[in-house]
């Protein structure tokens, strides 16, 4: 099967998926439910099949090239330990609307979490920005 053909099939499958989710939104009974616009359920989608396709192909090439992808196990490896320092770090007092909200203290830990891992990786972002426009000054 060429990849012409394989693009095509994934293409009619993620426009499916894309019609049933439209159409439930449509079409659901429950009026109790928040609407929810069919661009946020087509960005969540696109999301999850990028992120699904990333997965298989870095898989795929920590099978077949294990010594090139050193880099990116201790890279993962080391955002998990900034997370776990983020969520060690984050605070476990719940306010009480929070709590009326029906947010629990792992979400609120979670998320705490999840912005120190942002914030610290946009740090060090800026650092290497900073140091390559340095290192370009003196060349």
């Amino acid at each position: 099967m060429s990849i012409d053909r394989i693009i095509r099939y994934v293409y009619y499958i993620i426009i499916s998926i894309l019609a049933i989710v439209g159409l439930a939104i449509i079409f659901r009974s429950d009026a109790a439910l928040p609407k929810v616009d069919l661009s946020l359920w087509q960005g969540i989608i696109y999301s999850i099949i990028a992120a699904g396709i990333t997965l298989v192909f870095a898989l795929l090439n920590m099978v077949l090239n294990f010594r090139g992808s050193i880099k990116a196990i201790i890279g993962v490896v080391a955002m998990g330990l900034i997370y776990l320092i983020g969520k060690g770090l984050a605070s476990t007092e719940l306010p009480q609307k929070m709590a009326d909200e029906g947010i629990t203290v792992g979400t609120l830990t979670a998320s705490e979490a999840g912005v120190f891992v942002s914030v610290v990786l946009i740090g060090i972002a800026l650092l290497i920005t900073i140091a390559s426009g340095i290192r370009g000054f003196f060349q």
